[in-house]
């Protein structure tokens, strides 16, 4: 599948963002820049779901993205929610500090998913009805420090078909610019780190959902549940050693091998290669 420009250059984009200066003002100042080039009947709004603005170290954080539009018929939404790659190209963030860990850098940098994108997705056409896309923050990045960030998205996620008069090619892609969010890391502290382990552990120890063998009768195949799909997806957020005993614990009981994610992301990585 090949990409529109504008994605492939969103996602280099992300990176160039990061690894520069960053200061209050240039980061409003580029945001104002950005946002004006939305189209005037296009909005565009993130949120922390449930309105919650402050997570603790390795807490995911959710997010939701609710797209809307006063033109009917006009403006079309890619509204994937996961990609086979691992993670989706259609979203840049832009930060106002350059000292937060993007986990998987090395591991999308290094080529070995060979360009593998795409995944079951709709493309609603939107409407004056805010159409909502949930996503995890910590896909992108992963706070190690205490304080405040402030943040947007430029989401390539949006086409449209071109004016009569227009030229160019029949179909115009481009990012929208949401409003800029702002969250807050809280100070580490070690009885919530230890109680949200011991309660991914006690989902996680519950029997894996039932899967045919090969010479036995016919089952209806059962994904895990949303319990268990959650449960494992905190454990890789919270990024720290104590999550290793337990992630190997998890694999060897479901027969799958560690989830990649969880031992490259990991906050010490010399630890990981260790255990």
């Amino acid at each position: 599948m090949r990409l529109p420009v504008n994605i492939a250059l969103g996602f280099l984009g992300v990176y160039v963002l990061l690894h520069s200066p960053a200061k209050a003002q240039s980061f409003d100042s580029q945001h104002q820049r950005d946002i004006v080039a939305n189209p005037s009947d296009l909005h565009f709004r993130i949120r922390t779901e449930g309105g919650v603005k402050a997570f603790h170290r390795g807490e995911r954080i959710p997010l939701v993205l609710e797209f809307w539009s006063d033109s009917p018929n006009k403006h079309k939404l890619n509204g994937a929610t996961y990609d086979r790659g691992g993670r989706l190209l259609t979203e840049e963030f832009v930060l106002d500090r350059n000292d937060v860990a993007d986990p998987y850098a090395d591991y999308f940098s290094t080529g070995v998913l060979g360009g593998m994108t795409g995944g079951i997705r709709a493309d609603p056409i939107l409407d004056a009805k805010p159409h909502e896309i949930e996503l995890d923050l910590n896909d992108w990045f992963r706070f190690d420090r205490p304080g405040a960030y402030r943040l947007y998205l430029k989401s390539h996620r949006l086409r449209r078909e071109r004016n009569p008069g227009e030229k160019g090619e029949k179909t115009i892609y481009f990012a929208a610019v949401s409003n800029v969010l702002e969250v807050a890391i809280l100070p580490d502290d070690p009885v919530w780190t230890e109680t949200k382990l011991r309660a991914i552990e006690s989902v996680l120890v519950e029997s894996e959902p039932e899967t045919p063998k090969p010479s036995g009768p016919l089952v209806f195949m059962n994904p895990p549940d949303e319990r268990l799909r959650s449960a494992r997806r905190d454990l890789c957020y919270l990024a720290t050693p104590a999550v290793l005993p337990l992630a190997f614990r998890d694999a060897r009981k479901s027969g799958r091998s560690p989830d990649t994610w969880l031992l490259i992301g990991s906050r010490d990585r010399e630890q990981t290669v260790i255990a």
